[in-house]
């Protein structure tokens, strides 16, 4: 419901001072949403699936370019960044589903089970890269499933929602700039 995915059914919710329901073209422009399996398409390259999620939101192509291939970097993909997804191993889709995700420069980012299904070494570097967007002054909403550890190494203040109340969230801040 508060990355506008589905419908709210009761009460009401805001992200950055946008109300959800009322609000929802504005709240995509602030966020990032990756599920817990990869949304890119296999038919499309690396650079393909970054430039048509930037275009999506709105970017120019040439700026869906440019952070396209600046993401390609920051996740270890720019060997691969011409080869269909269908080619990719599960961690590098895994990978590019996140980079995806980051194409506008969110500043909330909802992660639903990042790691799962990957090995050791690529969880550990998912975590990483995870630990360096929060140190980036990203917001993560994290949704583990199977173990809320990472959300206390991650987090300066780990908050949980139950019964969609927070029973001490964030303080409001100030709305951040939408995209022209």
């Amino acid at each position: 419901m508060l990355a506008t995915l589905l419908p709210i059914d009761s009460g009401e919710a805001r992200i950055f001072g946008y109300d959800v329901r009322r609000e929802g073209h504005a709240v995509r422009q602030l966020i990032g949403v990756t599920g817990q399996y990869a949304s890119v398409d296999e038919n499309l390259t690396a650079r393909e699936n970054l430039w048509l999620f930037g275009r999506l939101q709105g970017l120019s192509s040439k700026k869906c370019h440019s952070i396209g291939d600046d993401l390609l970097v920051k996740f270890d993909l720019t060997e691969a960044a011409r080869r269909p997804i269908a080619q990719f191993s599960g961690g590098m889709r895994r990978r590019l589903d996140l980079a995806a995700s980051l194409i506008t420069r969110p500043a909330l980012i909802f992660l639903d089970e990042p790691t799962t299904g990957l090995d050791p070494r690529t969880r550990a570097q998912m975590w990483d890269t995870i630990r360096g967007l929060v140190a980036a002054g990203s917001t993560i909403m994290l949704t583990p499933s199977t173990s809320t550890k990472p959300t206390h190494w991650l987090a300066g203040s780990p908050s949980s929602i139950a019964a969609g109340r927070s029973p001490r969230g964030p303080p409001p801040s100030s709305r951040p700039k939408l995209a022209d």
